[in-house]
């Protein structure tokens, strides 16, 4: 849990200073950046229809693991900072500081429900068999969001 907290804060962090630099532009460019979680959804339509069928086993040294869990969750959640930015540029400081809140007892309750959820083998199939949908509809429907809201 210490490397998913140490990765998710990281990428907040970034994406908290990217996103003080866009508040210089005006709004009306801000919604457009609602295109990049778009962007990063077809992207990853693309990616999965193109490697159905390539299957990694990627192991972590126990030893190592909360190191691992935090650059695993870094690479993987890079372009969550394509997301953070656009959502964060229009955030007030009051704003942003609830977010990151929201983020730490979010991740505390995802990694809590996850070590609970990993014995239900049912809900495991499921999830893995439509990840590959769920997540690109989550960016795809955040960035309609950023865009017209």
């Amino acid at each position: 849990m210490t490397g998913k907290y140490l990765g998710i804060g990281a990428l907040t962090a970034i994406s908290l200073l990217g996103a003080r630099g866009l508040q210089m532009l005006p709004d009306q460019w801000l919604s457009l950046l609602g295109l990049v979680p778009i962007g990063l959804g077809f992207r990853d339509i693309v990616s999965t229809l193109r490697s159905r069928h390539d299957k990694e086993d990627r192991s972590a040294s126990s030893r190592f693991l909360w190191m691992s869990m935090m650059l695993i969750t870094i690479a993987n959640g890079a372009d969550n900072i394509g997301v953070y930015l656009p959502l964060f540029a229009g955030f007030t400081s009051r704003q942003m500081i609830t977010a990151i809140c929201i983020f730490a007892l979010m991740t505390a309750v995802w990694c809590f429900l996850s070590k609970r959820l990993t014995g239900l083998p049912l809900l495991q199939k499921l999830l893995t068999r439509y990840k590959s949908v769920l997540i690109p509809l989550v960016y795809i429907l955040l960035g309609f969001y950023i865009l017209f809201f």
